[in-house]
């Protein structure tokens, strides 16, 4: 065994013997480093003296924020999170969601997205290719098609 080589059953950190590991974040510190990265550009950000105060900014802003969150189930989940995804993208109301959650089937389609999202670098086309591929109608339009013409298959009397 070589010395590079853990021995089974142990975890190597890189650390050296003498440094301890770190401790874990409290959950005000995590809300509020998650908060400070999503409104670096607001003035006058300090940090919150407790969770309250936290909660009170975050319900306090303009622009409340939404979830999308993708259940699991599978990859007939992801199937029918894809449909919901373009269904979403052609009325309109994809761009509005802040943040994304998913569990097992969802997480398939959910990775899809934020990768798809995070190579492209532009919302507005990942948006317009899921609502163009959906077959869902434009808003604005009728919901329901028009009725068949069946003047074409009508009998004719014949002699």
């Amino acid at each position: 065994m070589t010395a590079e080589m853990p021995v089974a059953g142990t975890v190597s950190t890189g650390l050296s013997e003498d440094h301890a590991p770190a401790q874990p974040l409290s959950l005000l510190r995590v809300l509020d480093q998650e908060f400070t990265e999503l409104h670096a550009g607001d003035p006058g950000i300090a940090p919150p003296a407790d969770m309250l105060e936290l909660y009170q900014r975050i319900h306090g802003l303009t622009v409340p924020r939404a979830a999308l969150c993708l259940s699991g189930g599978g990859i007939r989940s992801a199937s029918f999170a894809l449909g919901v995804l373009q269904a979403l993208a052609s009325y309109g109301l994809l761009r509005h969601f802040h943040y994304l959650s998913t569990v097992s089937g969802g997480g398939y389609i959910g990775s899809w997205l934020s990768a798809w999202r995070f190579h492209q670098r532009n919302d507005e086309a990942v948006f317009n290719a899921l609502a163009k591929r959906s077959g869902y109608r434009s808003p604005g339009t009728k919901l329901s098609p028009s009725p068949p013409s069946y003047s074409s298959c009508a009998p004719t009397a014949t002699s």
